[in-house]
């Protein structure tokens, strides 16, 4: 992971795959839900927002979409701040975030 995490805010919109439908899912074994926690944990952070002054304003979860640590988090964990720290599931953590 880089010295430095580039923070990306979208709006997380639903969509829906064609062609991922019940047959589909009956090839596979469905995933439990500790299966899926296993699979992306790892890929989690927690962000937290700050103001001019240093005080915590917001605080919110990431993911980790790209290997170079571009995290993508929703817009209004990091509306109003000045700057945030960011913390991998690994306990890594990050301050210095463009």
């Amino acid at each position: 992971m880089s010295a430095s995490l580039k923070l990306r805010c979208l709006t997380i919109v639903a969509v829906t795959v064609i062609g991922a439908g019940p047959l589909a899912a009956q090839r596979r074994r469905a995933l439990t839900t500790a299966d899926i926690a296993l699979k992306a944990t790892p890929a989690t952070a927690t962000v937290i927002a700050l103001g001019v002054r240093g005080d915590t304003i917001s605080q919110g979860s990431a993911f980790v979409i790209r290997a170079d640590g571009v995290v993508l988090t929703n817009y209004h964990v990091l509306r109003g701040a000045s700057s945030a720290i960011v913390t991998l599931a690994s306990r890594e953590r990050f301050s210095r975030v463009v």
